[in-house]
């Protein structure tokens, strides 16, 4: 039997995603992991220590989305530290906490254009892609755990510290 959404229902998934996904997680996370746990644990420790931790905790945080097992949950580990590092990033060149948010807020909002091997329900466009492999797809997180983001966030944060470094 075949699920056919209403346009009711498209309508509310898309204030849902834009709210909650892009305006509000990105908001409260990077209070928490940028705006208090980072300057904690620099100030305890030093900035490096503080940036590894904190990127790892945002990743274990991003685990109780869902059930991961295997490979799927060590992309996810993976991907969420580097975004992590990557959000640091932006927080400490444009020396603001909205340099993340805002970054954050667009990279989730990205996430409502999802690509996937198989039809999913959530994420207002959809692409299905013929291929299984967990490092083009994400697995079972999705593509924010897939290689292709995985580079993102390594190319975003070296185009960040570049611009920091260049002058």
């Amino acid at each position: 039997m075949t699920n056919y959404k209403s346009s009711k229902d498209y309508v509310e998934m898309l204030i849902e995603g834009i709210l909650i996904t892009g305006i509000v997680a990105p908001i409260i996370e990077e209070i928490v992991f940028r705006g208090v746990l980072l300057k904690y644990i620099e100030e305890k420790t030093n900035i490096v220590f503080a940036v590894i931790v904190t990127s790892i905790l945002f990743s274990v945080v991003h685990l109780f989305n869902g059930e991961l097992v295997g490979m799927d949950r060590y992309l996810l580990i993976i991907a969420g530290t580097l975004a992590g590092i990557m959000y640091t990033t932006a927080t400490y060149v444009y020396n603001s906490i909205w340099a993340s948010i805002l970054l954050h807020a667009f990279w989730n909002l990205w996430g409502l254009f999802t690509i996937s091997n198989s039809k999913i329900d959530y994420g207002i466009f959809q692409y299905v892609i013929n291929n299984n492999n967990i490092f083009i797809t994400g697995g079972d997180y999705g593509m924010d755990a897939s290689l292709i983001s995985i580079s993102g966030y390594i190319l975003i944060s070296a185009i960040l510290l570049f611009k920091k470094y260049k002058y």
